[in-house]
């Protein structure tokens, strides 16, 4: 059985304020777990910006009625374990540290990112975008308009930012 191990592949390159790390995709199960875990997370948040995006009127944003109740499910500790699942917990990631590649594992993820936890949000926006590709072109299809105006913001950051090599750099 010849079979293309793409769990071994790490041919998605990021570069973050210097470090290089490679992503692989997680295994299939793995993935479609994490998907739930994303959407469950993202679900609060879409349905407060979801009325800011559907308008084309500035001023019916303006007067808008926004619930922000759901807001106020998400919280660190949730986002901080949805990172860490995305991140570390299932040794998905190597970075490149003095030339020498490393599974960035929690306690290097606390070194690399003192300082530029920002960093963490774009690594686990590209962990995404290895797993699901097309996902937020594939909001169109699941929330109409509001996903169709995410696909097209998102647009650039799903395939500009790609180099020859497949990979990112943010300096």
């Amino acid at each position: 059985m010849n079979v293309n191990l793409k769990q071994t592949d790490y041919s998605h390159e990021v570069e973050l304020h210097g470090y290089k790390f490679k992503i692989r995709p997680f295994p299939a199960f793995t993935a479609m777990n994490m998907s739930g875990e994303v959407i469950s997370f993202l679900s609060p948040l879409l349905s407060v910006i979801a009325p800011l995006l559907a308008s084309d009127d500035t001023a019916g944003v303006m007067n808008a009625n926004i619930n922000t109740t759901p807001v106020s499910l998400v919280s660190g500790d949730r986002l901080e374990i949805i990172i860490r699942k995305l991140l570390v917990n299932h040794n998905n990631i190597i970075v490149e540290i003095d030339g020498s590649p490393e599974p960035l594992n929690f306690e290097l993820a606390n070194e690399v990112f003192c300082g530029q936890a920002q960093d963490m949000y774009v690594l686990a926006y590209e962990v995404i975008s290895v797993n699901f590709p097309g996902i937020f072109g594939g909001l169109n299809n699941l929330f109409g308009k509001v996903g169709e105006t995410i696909a097209k913001k998102t647009k650039l950051t799903d395939t500009a930012h790609l180099t020859q090599n497949n990979s990112v750099s943010l300096s």
